[in-house]
């Protein structure tokens, strides 16, 4: 599956990362990663660029309301069908 763009909504989780690499399959793909800033979220960004990813990153709150996250993701996927999302919020 390498078509369109994949979502990590909790960019910087460790479990979602791992249920994201083996769903993406090859490079090339455009990747988004909204999640809290962290030392993480930069770690998964780097990563996935180093394996040929396209990668933006998105500062996400868990609290937000239904429709500023609906906001959100229309803005990060705007440009590019939206065609794998993985959500790992805890």
């Amino acid at each position: 599956m390498t078509d369109g763009t994949a979502l990590l909504v909790g960019g910087s989780s460790e479990i979602g990362f791992a249920v994201l690499t083996e769903l993406l399959g090859p490079p090339p793909r455009r990747v988004v990663l909204p999640g809290r800033p962290s030392g993480q979220l930069w770690w998964n960004a780097e990563k996935l660029r180093d394996l040929g990813f396209s990668v933006t990153t998105a500062q996400y709150d868990a609290c937000l309301r239904a429709d500023e996250i609906d906001g959100m993701l229309e803005h990060v996927c705007a440009e590019h069908p939206l065609s794998l999302a993985v959500v790992a919020v805890r």
